[in-house]
């Protein structure tokens, strides 16, 4: 027979432990006036001094309220998820913070927020969030401060007390497991547009087939007036529309620095998905296959997010 835990402590202790951590440690301000209160108790013992006991109880009792109070403060907020969309280096990301009830509405004000990130190198970044912008039911929202283009991942929040009378700071984290992309900046480059896309993207769709004999109610636009004026014949130009190829758009095809060249590349990923064509990227040492769509963009903008 093996003696362990009873049942019910042992429903506790792991109740116990779901238990979201709140740390609490006197401030400055809260050590000294511990201090002048135990000094306080000493004096009114040795002199056995009512009214000097009386004083030390209320500040004792003061001192307890405002610890639980500050508490109270931090244990309520419970956060439930966040989400960030991913978007270009230049672009305000916005983060949104969903609570499991409205509770947070009440004590926001008193709490300061401050997130952990870390970049696909492994850094870890902490950046406090500041200048609240939309606050709902259970959710507020907050923007991001500029990150360098990459791949970020949410570690924790950690919410912290502002409180008026600082006696004590509390705080406690929120562990989170959310991801987003910084993608590169836009950087427009007229020359590797007109060099290389320029005929498959700007002046494509229609191939010139043949003439036809002009007869009335065709359309008056596609008269080949030079033949007119030429050989006195009215003559219709006839096109055929043509199949988009894929455009191969490779890294060593522009010039640069290594971000210049990213930044060019982003620029004309968004111009081919714009006008629905086709592309193979290519990188050292990385290809993605002639795709086309929303995904296909994405998938694009993450590797050269996340490129070294």
């Amino acid at each position: 027979m093996t003696i362990g835990t009873p049942l019910p402590l042992r429903s506790f202790f792991k109740r116990f432990r779901g238990f979201k951590k709140v740390y609490i440690i006197p401030s400055k301000l809260g050590f000294k006036f511990v201090s002048i209160n135990f000094l306080l108790l000493l004096i009114s013992l040795s002199y056995a001094n009512n009214m000097a006991l009386i004083i030390t109880f209320a500040m004792f009792t003061f001192l307890i309220i405002q610890m639980l109070d500050t508490h109270k403060t931090i244990q309520i907020l419970d956060l439930e998820k966040a989400t960030v969309g991913s978007d270009f280096e230049d672009n305000a990301l916005d983060i949104r913070l969903f609570f499991k009830d409205e509770t947070f509405t009440r004590v926001l004000q008193d709490i300061n927020i401050t997130i952990e990130l870390q970049n696909h190198n492994k850094n870890s970044i902490r950046i406090r969030l500041k200048d609240q912008e939309k606050l709902g039911k259970k959710s507020a929202c907050f923007t991001l401060p500029n990150l360098n283009r990459g791949e970020y991942k949410i570690t924790s929040f950690i919410f912290h007390t502002n409180p008026k009378i600082k006696f004590f700071y509390v705080w406690k984290f929120e562990r989170v497991n959310s991801r987003f992309f910084v993608y590169p900046k836009k950087l427009k480059d007229e020359n590797s547009i007109k060099d290389h896309y320029n005929d498959k993207i700007l002046n494509h769709g229609t191939d010139f087939d043949r003439h036809l004999q002009y007869s009335k109610g065709m359309p008056s636009k596609r008269i080949d007036w030079k033949i007119l004026a030429r050989k006195d014949q009215v003559l219709l130009r006839n096109f055929t529309e043509t199949q988009r190829d894929s455009v191969e758009v490779n890294f060593e095809d522009f010039h640069g620095t290594k971000e210049e060249r990213i930044q060019k590349i982003t620029y004309t990923l968004d111009l081919l998905n714009n006008h629905q064509v086709k592309w193979t990227l290519v990188l050292p040492l990385m290809t993605i296959p002639a795709q086309a769509g929303a995904d296909h963009f994405k998938k694009c903008l993450e590797a050269l997010s996340v490129y070294k």
